[in-house]
């Protein structure tokens, strides 16, 4: 293999120097090659995401419709019909991509993506929930039928590979806006499209066996949606001085509702990211060389962050040795620096502090 390759690296060498035009330096038209090569990758990749997009979404759609059918069959309960979107196929006209010779693609934007993202895994998550106690509910009467009534319902809308797909597409589009900003994708939809994660997790689709496979998979983006949003909230640069207003509070939201809503050993995790980046944030306002604002309004959002997530957690559902780990973390903070230069934060602190051993009294004592 070692061989083939060199005599690969040979061959194209040999196919540069003679394509090269008279006057070019090898260097400049090589690098020429290479930028020319990574820009039709680039979209390539695009117009293969756009199409990808499209097929997930429509066939998010023909399963909401085959759901709608069969509300009656396998007792769907009646607020599943409220979330089941009505079909809505992607742009072909005015998104339609021209850039790339071939057939258009029809552009699937985040907001749709989103939004259908959302609505396909409610709508999953309330039949699987329906089917379950139909299941069990029928197991004594008729115990062949009930066992073969999900599986046949699975093969028939492949319903794993397709939450599969939804999964890294939700999350990419949310990286998006997180990255890059889109104005025309409302706070709303964003927060969709972490409810619809949010709710696949928490379901018991991913504990049972129909998601041993999805489960690792959901995780794994997941994480990787929080770094992302942790990095772009928490470390900002040195031309980010003066950031957009209304970007801060939708990345301050999509944060806080992660953190309210997962589940106690998610939650735990990333309340252990966020006293890390508190005490890096720490660390910076307390230089007096620094001069970004940024780091402070990070330090805040942080320590408020970190405070809903605690004391939305429920009685009996995180251990309060790891509470108090936190609190020991979170007293670290406080100095006579910090309290002198920054009292609102220093207050901030000890309130936070004052809610975790509350909490953990609560959990010793049940």
């Amino acid at each position: 293999m070692d061989v083939a390759v060199h005599q690969l690296k040979i061959a194209a060498a040999i196919a540069v120097l003679r394509s090269r035009p008279a006057g070019v330096d090898v260097r400049e038209y090589t690098q020429q090659l290479c930028a020319e090569y990574l820009k039709a990758q680039t979209k390539w990749r695009t117009c293969y995401l756009q199409a990808k997009d499209a097929l997930v979404h429509l066939q998010q759609q023909q399963i909401i419709c085959s759901i709608r059918q069969r509300q009656d069959e396998y007792s769907v309960p009646a607020e599943t019909a409220d979330v089941i979107c009505p079909v809505s196929p992607p742009s072909s006209t005015p998104g339609t991509d021209t850039s790339v010779a071939g057939p258009a693609v029809p552009v699937v934007n985040s907001q749709q993506a989103l939004t259908s993202s959302y609505h396909f895994i409610h709508s999953v998550v309330n039949l699987a929930r329906a089917v379950r106690v139909q299941t069990e509910s029928s197991k004594a009467d008729n115990p062949e039928e009930a066992g073969t009534r999900a599986s046949t319902l699975h093969s028939q809308t492949n319903l794993e590979s397709l939450l599969a797909e939804t999964v890294p597409t939700c999350v990419r589009h949310l990286k998006i806006v997180i990255s890059q900003g889109h104005a025309e994708v409302s706070t709303n939809c964003v927060i969709q499209g972490l409810d619809g994660l949010i709710l696949l997790l928490n379901s018991d689709w991913t504990d049972g066996v129909d998601g041993a496979c999805l489960r690792p998979q959901l995780l794994k983006e997941l994480g990787g949606l929080v770094d992302c949003l942790l990095q772009r909230l928490f470390e900002p640069g040195e031309d980010d001085i003066i950031q957009c207003v209304p970007r801060r509070q939708l990345l301050h939201k999509m944060l806080l509702h992660l953190t309210t809503n997962m589940r106690a050993l998610e939650k735990y995790s990333l309340l252990q990211s966020l006293a890390v980046h508190a005490q890096n944030l720490c660390h910076i306002v307390n230089d007096k060389s620094t001069t970004n604002p940024s780091f402070y309004e990070c330090l805040v959002i942080a320590l408020d962050c970190i405070q809903q997530g605690v004391s939305s957690l429920k009685v009996g559902e995180l251990h309060s040795e790891s509470l108090r780990e936190l609190q020991v973390e979170m007293e670290g903070l406080l100095d006579s620096n910090l309290m002198c230069r920054f009292p609102l934060v220093a207050g901030a602190i000890l309130r936070l502090t004052s809610v975790m051993e509350l909490c953990a009294k609560t959990e010793v004592l049940y």
